[in-house]
């Protein structure tokens, strides 16, 4: 049933002060992703706000264990 279907997620980040951190974040997702199946559709980092986010595509049966 869940074997083709993709769904997209937003993900929020728990803001970190240091670049080098937020990087870190990203490509431990990148290499989740990677390891899923998924795709990193967008990514948003705003420091004045303190906000750091991706929109990523994973396939709709790992969303389905997550929920």
């Amino acid at each position: 049933m869940y074997k083709r279907q993709v769904v997209q997620v937003e993900l929020d980040f728990w803001y970190r002060n240091a670049d080098e951190r937020r990087a870190n974040a990203i490509n431990t997702l990148r290499t989740m992703l990677v390891e899923i199946g998924g795709e990193l559709i967008d990514l948003v980092d705003i420091e004045e706000i303190r906000y750091q986010g991706a929109l990523v595509a994973i396939p709709a049966k790992i969303a389905k264990q997550l929920a």
